[in-house]
């Protein structure tokens, strides 16, 4: 690794689905929702309420603007304080007033809102709600005729946290629900997402989904891995695996440490912009987060890199 950068920024799977071939026919075919990729999605995300997009981001994208359209009204909007700032970005773009939280929305702030955005797990913050929590919050929202939306992009090595099964259940008509294919299968390349809502609000995304919008060879890619139980449990067994030997590197030389996203580790500290540059000159990439005061260390995949990323850090 003698004259490269080692990369451990991108919080993406390092362990990436590898099954891969040249999908000839999918190339050669106009993209296609078959009746079997649509039972792969349901049975994966166990909800028939979820259509796949071109990217999580493109929901991120487009929710702002659809409830923009359909409440037609300004919009007051529950954001954490610190989270994926793209959620932020895109609802400041359509005039939002935005409300910041640090924990669980209060019931004072969930008054004051239309919509609330909940990243579970947070990226960067490594925080996570229970589904418990996020469900009472979920009934709160509709029946207050508000809306929940979840980010769960950084969910799949962590199902137990997760509520896709509970989009469009009675009394929660109004959660949203983001999942990402990237983050966990180690293909961002794919441009694979999936959104899940209820009916009401269904037929009006699903319109609004690029027509083809998705590639074949993406869409069969995805259908093959969530097919492939061998390959996710493996995935996550190495993952978890190489998530815990990467804490007890980094609780060696700091002494705030948040492991519980297996994809990455947070570091907190004051010092964060100055060890990140740090790290840079000596050939280590890492995240430095939007505040400042900590950076974010994705998951290295072998002994190679890691030892790499200790050798840095004994450097400081």
């Amino acid at each position: 690794m003698q004259g490269s950068i080692l990369d451990l920024s991108s919080a993406v799977n390092p362990f990436a689905y590898d099954k891969l071939d040249n999908e000839p026919e999918q190339w050669k075919s106009l993209p296609n929702i078959s009746p079997s990729l649509k039972e792969r999605v349901a049975q994966y995300y166990d909800n028939e309420n979820f259509l796949l997009t071109p990217g999580s981001q493109w929901a991120i994208e487009y929710l702002p603007k659809l409830f923009k359209q359909q409440l037609d009204k300004s919009l007051s909007v529950a954001v954490p304080s610190e989270g994926y700032a793209e959620h932020r970005y895109h609802w400041q773009k359509v005039d939002a007033r935005l409300y910041e939280y640090d924990a669980l929305a209060s019931n004072e702030l969930i008054e004051a809102v239309d919509i609330c955005v909940v990243i579970n797990p947070n990226n960067p913050s490594g925080d996570f709600l229970t589904a418990k929590e996020i469900i009472t919050l979920a009934e709160r929202m509709t029946a207050a005729g508000k809306w929940l939306i979840i980010d769960e992009a950084f969910v799949d090595f962590h199902h137990e946290f997760s509520v896709s099964s509970y989009v469009g259940q009675p009394g929660l008509e109004n959660l949203i629900v983001l999942r990402s294919f990237g983050k966990f299968s180690g293909l961002p390349g794919a441009r694979i997402g999936a959104v899940g809502v209820s009916t009401q609000l269904r037929h009006v995304v699903k319109s609004d989904i690029p027509l083809w919008g998705i590639s074949g060879p993406s869409l069969s890619l995805f259908e093959r891995v969530v097919a492939d139980q061998a390959w996710l449990r493996s995935a996550c067994e190495e993952v978890t695996v190489w998530s815990r030997k990467l804490d007890v590197v980094l609780r060696r030389y700091f002494s705030d440490v948040n492991s519980a996203v297996k994809l990455f580790s947070i570091i907190r500290t004051p010092d964060a912009l100055t060890i990140f540059e740090r790290l840079l000159s000596d050939g280590v990439y890492v995240r430095l987060l939007d505040n400042g005061l900590g950076l974010r260390v994705s998951v290295p995949k072998n002994e190679a890199e890691l030892n790499y990323l200790e050798t840095a850090l004994a450097r400081l």
